[in-house]
């Protein structure tokens, strides 16, 4: 296969993008720095992109870095999808769940069916960490009524928060078990506050650590593990 056909079904762009990859010295085969896009891959070839090795498209689990502005949709008509500033289309990957527009943070991404199923079936109750900046100033009050059953509106009531604290940094961090819709915002209205900002930082044993803004990568052996093992699919 040639190389540069090898780098766009592997998902690292357009064929554009893969050629301007490679003219500027990113794309490395077997230690070389190659930039001749006709080059042909003999069998067995390591191929690194800025020193990471890139591999064919199997199946595969990412974290994404959402950022606000974008919709977490296969395609819509007016409004900018995920797929906007991914270097892959969804036929590679499907988003697992939900951010809405306004919330940024950690989006999963795989094209393993299976394990998709598994983590958005509210019956797995697979953690998801949020860190929520409000208004008024959330006071302790707010933050235990959190902790219980709360009531949102819709004829829905959520499981108690699995933590609910303030941090240093005046927002408070909530980790739950469920996915309804737009449901840390609501949480939050029920108890008195108005969400200024919501970034999702963990899904069950993924962090979204240092992941840039639109960025993405593939997850770690480990990460793929533990997700597995959370939702059943591991014993």
């Amino acid at each position: 296969m040639r190389l540069d056909r090898y780098l766009r079904e592997a998902g690292c762009g357009t064929r554009s993008e893969v050629q301007r990859l490679m003219r500027d010295g990113r794309v490395e085969v077997d230690g070389v720095r190659i930039r001749e896009r006709g080059v042909q891959l003999r069998a067995g070839a390591t191929v690194m992109l800025d020193g990471k090795v890139v591999r064919p498209w199997g199946l595969r689990v990412m974290a994404f870095h959402k950022p606000v502005g974008l919709i977490t949709a296969v395609r819509d008509a007016n409004l900018p999808t995920i797929y906007e500033v991914l270097p892959f289309g969804p036929d590679r990957m499907l988003p697992v769940g939900r951010l809405d527009r306004a919330t940024e943070g950690l989006l999963i991404l795989t094209n393993d069916g299976t394990l998709l199923h598994r983590l958005t079936d509210p019956k797995r109750h697979v953690e998801k960490e949020y860190l929520a900046w409000v208004e008024p100033e959330i006071r302790e009050d707010a933050v235990s009524r959190l902790r219980e059953p709360l009531d949102i509106g819709r004829g829905e009531i959520t499981r108690p928060a699995v933590l609910a604290e303030l941090t240093d940094a005046g927002a408070v961090r909530l980790i739950i078990t469920e996915g309804k819709n737009h449901q840390v915002r609501r949480m939050l209205k029920a108890v008195g506050h108005e969400v200024k900002r919501l970034q999702r930082t963990r899904v069950g044993c993924v962090h979204l650590g240092d992941l840039p803004v639109s960025g993405h990568r593939d997850l770690t052996e480990e990460e793929e593990r533990g997700l597995r093992s959370e939702t059943g699919l591991l014993k």
